[in-house]
């Protein structure tokens, strides 16, 4: 079925993969054409990290980066519950 898809829309497929569940390398067991979009070099002119890296590589370190930002704002949310809890005992308003 995928390998009747234009390019674009295997890209924008590609970046609703569920990244916990590794869609992402499941897809690319599955189909050598998918394979083959996700592996070709991207390059981005004023960006020298993404100098000849693949697709792949690109949306699995988006998707990293997201779920350490996710992971960063439940530890600051809980450090600040706990601060605030702190607070409020030194205050004898709890």
């Amino acid at each position: 079925m995928i390998v009747n898809l234009p390019v674009e829309i295997v890209v924008v497929i590609t970046s609703y993969l569920d990244f916990k569940k590794e869609d992402l390398f499941y897809c690319r067991l599955v189909n050598k054409e998918y394979k083959k979009v996700m592996d070709n070099p991207i390059s981005i002119k004023g960006y020298p990290d993404l100098e000849k890296c693949s697709f792949f590589v690109f949306t699995m370190d988006y998707h990293e980066f997201i779920e350490e930002k996710r992971q960063r704002e439940i530890e600051a949310h809980n450090e600040f519950i706990s601060a605030y809890r702190l607070m409020l005992m030194d205050f004898g308003w709890l």
